[in-house]
């Protein structure tokens, strides 16, 4: 059974150098565990892609161990907003989408002239690219499509004996992947947020003095992404999900539970006490089945921390048979959250892409 490793100086240098023979290792960041492998080893990543079944038109985020190092890898001079985004924000939950040069491989970036780069606040993760003489690309360490992996036990549950070696950073803090700003391709006097995360489009928009557009999830249709996480089906749990409706908590009980029972009316599972409640807005009394509330205090950026983690405990709950979310007020980080639980709820296999479901 694969270890997961204390993140010792020994075991980082061990890491450090299965990397370099191009072998793979899941490293914890601030915002989800990754799956990483030298930029320089075609065969590792090839094994990212086989591992989790991610397909070659997907293309991955490079982390690097700093600014400088990131200088050597991408083009920089012509966007100075990109480069004050990455001095204020890095190590941090922030992605920055700019041109390659000759050194990213074409399999990173899926073909496209771009490449995703960060650097990750984590003290593990950044003691490891240290220690690496080129940067890591590291997609979520989990299959292709779902829920991302906040702890090292979720990684073991993902991938099961194949699973490589896991340093142990413990359960990431940020728990949402990170924001991804990158020139808007229509309007070159501006910014695009292609994956909302922690960094939020006013920072963005503050720090460079830069209009910065955020346009809704459900915009991404294609299959040829020019980032990660913006396929319109992605992050989703194993059981099906439905998104409830914003005036859920002004209802009747009778009529709450009609409006499930609707919503449910092709699933086998009638039974309220099959219903799983993901909170993100306070408690809520009179509720049957399984309730989870990931908001108690108010915190939006607690709610982030804990939503990977509820949602596979309601797909490792045999109680449960479906998921029933409530979205996040759309502000802040709770416009990452939104984009997470929409995208989840249309991977579901029974989803209605009617407008009923907001």
């Amino acid at each position: 059974m694969t270890k997961i490793l204390p993140p010792s100086s020994h075991n980082l240098e061990l890491a450090a150098d299965l990397l370099q023979k191009g072998e793979l290792i899941v490293i914890p960041t601030e915002t989800v565990y990754g799956l990483a492998a030298s930029i320089h080893s075609e065969s590792a990543l090839h094994k990212i892609y086989t591992l989790k079944k991610r397909p070659y038109s997907d293309p991955l985020i490079v982390h690097v161990s700093n600014l400088n190092q990131a200088r050597r890898y991408a083009l920089w001079d012509e966007h100075p907003a990109l480069l004050l985004l990455a001095e204020t924000f890095w190590p941090g939950p922030l992605t920055i989408l700019l041109p390659r040069n000759a050194l990213i491989p074409s399999i990173v970036t899926a073909g496209q002239p771009t490449v995703a780069m960060r650097c990750p606040d984590h003290p593990v993760a950044l003691d490891l690219l240290q220690r690496c003489p080129a940067p890591l690309a590291a997609p979520s360490a989990n299959r292709f499509g779902k829920i991302s992996p906040t702890t090292p036990e979720a990684v073991l549950q993902e991938f099961g004996e194949n699973c490589p070696p896991i340093l142990d950073g413990g359960h990431c803090r940020v728990g949402i992947e990170s924001t991804i700003v990158g020139m808007d391709p229509a309007d070159p006097q501006t910014l695009k947020i292609f994956r909302p995360g922690l960094i939020t489009a006013t920072q963005i928009q503050t720090t460079t003095g830069m209009p910065v557009t955020l346009p809704g999830c459900s915009t991404q249709t294609t299959n040829h992404p020019l980032t990660p996480g913006s396929l319109p089906a992605h992050y989703c749990p194993n059981k099906p999900v439905f998104l409830l409706p914003e005036h859920w908590r002004q209802l009747e009980p009778q009529r709450l539970q009609e409006l499930i029972q609707e919503m449910l009316s092709n699933q086998a599972s009638p039974n309220p006490k099959s219903w799983g409640w993901l909170l993100l807005r306070g408690p809520a009394i009179g509720l049957q089945g399984v309730v989870c509330n990931i908001n108690p205090n108010n915190d939006l950026t607690q709610a982030a921390a804990l939503l990977y983690s509820s949602l596979r405990y309601f797909d490792n709950d045999p109680q449960v048979r479906v998921i029933l979310v409530e979205l996040a007020p759309p502000q802040g980080i709770g416009i990452a959250i939104n984009d997470r639980l929409l995208r989840a709820s249309r991977g579901s296999s029974v989803w209605s892409r009617g407008d009923s479901n907001p």
